[in-house]
């Protein structure tokens, strides 16, 4: 126990080391489907959305190498669903555990974007998120959410249905749908590493972070959980490594 805390804490202090780039292992992560979350591979990039009443994210991790150290690199775009505006800081509300090669580790953090100036340039960032998930995502942007059958009640004079709750079951439906996902990347603010931001209501905004995973291997990755702190809870998505060709 001592040493999982001890090395979360080092993961903090991690710096690349000189200007060394980022190296990818070939490994893709996926994750599995919830009834609040959604697993797609669209074009080849694995994508997982998750959803609440008042949150909804879509994540991408991979894993590599700046370095000496592992990182897993992480795809992320928040996008606050609720009235009020929300601070979000990716070194407070993102949080990971990895398990590898036997080992855990929890209570992992992002490094801070000034930390990774040496090695990573925010604006190339930018153009490879655009690059990458743009395309993928406007391929289904025609996509319909799935369709599901509602309950059918015997109307009730005395306790009509509520309008507000059909509205706000049909807002439900409406994020779990693939369209969702590519109207909310290309209106969302793009952050190339991502950094702290007020998220008023409806907006949206999206980056990498590079979390650090000190003495460990992620070549040999079994399980990478992440934790994400909205404004209506956290939310743990799991991935799972699949070897790459």
């Amino acid at each position: 126990m001592n040493r999982l805390c001890a090395l979360a804490a080092l993961a903090l202090l991690v710096a690349p080391a000189g200007a060394a780039d980022y190296k990818p292992h070939r490994d893709s992560y996926h994750a599995g489907r919830t009834e609040d979350q959604r697993p797609y591979v669209i074009a080849g990039v694995p994508i997982a959305a998750a959803f609440a009443d008042s949150s909804y994210a879509l994540l991408s991790p991979e894993a590599g190498r700046i370095g000496s150290t592992d990182y897993v690199k992480l795809w992320l775009l928040y996008q606050n669903l609720g009235g009020e505006p929300y601070l979000f800081d990716p070194q407070l509300h993102v949080k990971a555990t990895v398990q590898a090669d036997g080992e855990v580790l929890a209570g992992l953090v992002p490094a801070p974007p000034s930390r990774l100036a040496e090695a990573i340039d925010a604006e190339e960032q930018t153009g490879a998120i655009h690059a990458r998930y743009s395309a993928a995502l406007r391929s289904v942007a025609g996509e319909e959410p799935e369709q599901s059958a509602p309950a059918v009640a015997p109307y009730d004079a005395a306790n009509p249905p509520d309008p507000a709750a059909a509205e706000a079951e049909a807002a439900r439906a409406r994020v779990r749908g693939p369209s969702y996902m590519y109207q909310t990347f290309i209106n969302s603010a793009h952050n190339g590493l991502l950094k702290r931001n007020t998220v008023f209501a409806g907006r949206a905004v999206n980056g990498h972070v590079y979390i650090p995973v000190p003495d460990l291997d992620l070549r040999k990755c079994t399980k990478v959980t992440v934790y994400l702190t909205f404004n209506d809870g956290i939310r743990a998505v799991e991935f799972t490594p699949l070897a790459g060709e």
